[in-house]
């Protein structure tokens, strides 16, 4: 199983979001996932989506550490520890308020 933790995430940004996973090629065990989201650019808390804008907010080409009241992480579901996102910005918009990115994630998974 996987799961995306939205905890730190508070229901005020978090927008939608997609994740798939493909197995890297000529590796039976690893794979990378991919994660494409939507977040609320006004968000202010702690600064989580500044970035290089003249509003000295996320535009296309900065990337974010994804936070809230804690750190966005994705459990791959073996146990081991989830992984914090970094979002790199694919898109964003100052009047429609939001900002979309990619996160990427590779996983080993061990033999068992």
């Amino acid at each position: 199983w996987l799961c995306l933790w939205l905890w730190g995430a508070e229901a005020a940004h978090f927008q939608s979001g997609a994740v798939s996973w493909e197995r890297v090629e000529g590796s039976t065990r690893t794979v990378v996932f991919t994660l494409r989201t939507m977040w609320l650019r006004s968000y202010s808390a702690e600064s989580v989506f500044a970035g290089s804008g003249l509003d000295l907010r996320a535009v296309p080409g900065d990337t974010l550490d994804l936070t809230g009241t804690e750190p966005v992480e994705l459990d791959v579901g073996d146990g081991s520890a989830p992984y914090a996102l970094r979002l790199l910005v694919q898109k964003a918009s100052a009047g429609e308020d939001f900002v979309y990115g990619v996160s990427t994630v590779m996983h080993t998974y061990q033999s068992g």
